[in-house]
């Protein structure tokens, strides 16, 4: 399910666009709209939590781009994409990160390749974990972490290149992100790895890709079935 917001202070577009995302997304969307900028920025604040948000960028009052940085300095990670009838304003949609943007009038071909691109690098953030906060926010792939280890008061994001990232903070505050996907698990009170980067495997510890030997305790006991499972299901 895609939550979409969408901002014109045409009723004649909002009414277009929504009809066009529910028909290219199968129903398997929740659109809101409105007409004005200051009315979306109060339903944000009230609580609503949009994955893409589709703005004019010429609105009365408000414009659409002030809308959108005010989104992005409130820590916004959703898509942003602009309506226009212009396509000059490349300057302004790299400063807030702008994914895309539509023409006037709307276009359902240019909507269904705009939902295409949205499903794609979902599909992609979904195996990504954002490491750091706000500013300093640093997202990553899954592929390439090989394990997350806490040493005195910090955690350490050893990437399978023999990078390391170095987070001030308790394994709590991202374990919850780490463990919803099926390939991390937790052996250890200090460690969450990722069973693709297991190269062998005993009773007692595991062998990781960069020659890391780390203990495997008993308060993590479905930590050797996932593990086996993940080793002997891994086609290479």
């Amino acid at each position: 399910m895609i939550r979409f917001l969408l901002c014109d202070d045409e009723p004649d577009v909002t009414d277009a666009l929504a009809r066009v995302l529910r028909e290219v997304c199968a129903d398997e969307c929740a659109v809101r709209a409105f007409q004005s900028a200051e009315a979306a920025l109060s339903a944000l604040t009230a609580g609503f939590r949009p994955d893409v948000v589709i703005l004019d960028i010429l609105l009365p009052g408000m414009t659409g781009v002030e809308l959108a940085h005010a989104l992005r300095e409130d820590d916004f990670k959703g898509e942003i994409v602009f309506l226009t009838s212009a396509k000059d304003f490349g300057y302004e949609s790299y400063r807030v990160r702008a994914m895309d943007y539509l023409l006037k009038p709307i276009n359902p071909g240019e909507v269904g390749e705009l939902v295409s691109r949205i499903l794609s690098r979902r599909q992609s953030a979904a195996r990504r974990i954002v490491i750091g906060k706000s500013r300093s926010a640093r997202t990553v792939s899954l592929d390439e972490l090989a394990y997350v280890e806490v040493n005195n008061h910090r955690l350490y994001f050893r990437m399978a290149s023999g990078e390391v990232i170095v987070e001030r903070a308790n394994l709590s505050d991202y374990l919850d992100a780490l463990l919803s996907h099926e390939c991390m698990a937790q052996c250890h009170r200090s460690y969450v790895v990722n069973l693709n980067h297991v190269r062998s495997y005993a009773s007692s510890e595991i062998h990781m890709s960069d020659g890391a030997r780390i203990a495997i305790t008993g308060k993590f006991a479905d930590f050797h079935e996932r593990c086996l499972e993940a080793m002997f299901g891994r086609e290479d």
